[in-house]
This record gives C-alpha cells, sequence and structure tokens, in this order.
C-alpha cells in the first residue's frame, strides 16, 4: 500500500513538475529534490491509510465555489459598468 502510495504521488508530482518547467531538461536536477520533498511531505501529511474523501464534502465545494465566481463576477461587472470608474 506505501509503495503504490509513493509511486503515485511520486508519477504525479513528477508530471506536474516536468508540465511546469515546460518539458525542459535543465530543471530535473531541483526537479527531483522537490519532487522527492513534496512525495516525503504528502506522505506524512496524509497517509495512505487514511481516506478523507467525501463525496458529500466534494459537492458542497463544488457549490460553494459556483456561488462565490458568480458573486465574485457580478461584483467586478457592477464596478466595471459604474460610471466615472477608472479601471
Amino acid at each position: 500500500m506505501m509503495m503504490r502510495a509513493l509511486l503515485a504521488r511520486g508519477l504525479v508530482l513528477a508530471l506536474l513538475w516536468w508540465a511546469l518547467t515546460e518539458g525542459r531538461a535543465d530543471g530535473w536536477g531541483i526537479g527531483l529534490v522537490s519532487v522527492g520533498l513534496a512525495v516525503a511531505a504528502s506522505l506524512h501529511l496524509l497517509p495512505p491509510s487514511a481516506s478523507r474523501f467525501s463525496w458529500l464534502g466534494l459537492f458542497g465545494f463544488i457549490g460553494f465555489f459556483l456561488h462565490q465566481s458568480l458573486r465574485g463576477g457580478a461584483q467586478v461587472a457592477a464596478q466595471a459598468l459604474r460610471p466615472g470608474m477608472d479601471l
């Protein structure tokens, strides 16, 4: 279980590093150290046996995110349409 989590998290974080560096090979020196430290931190903070995923929590967060996004968009639109507003 631990080895599977180590490999899965390492692969995901290595792919993230690759995407952030736009595939450049000269960034892997610090990248391997960064990925290794990030994997160690993720295993310490969320061990593989502790499943904290909740569908109810996910749907609640999606609702909260959409509500706040619409609210923020409406606020920005109102400020942009206000007369005499210097943007």
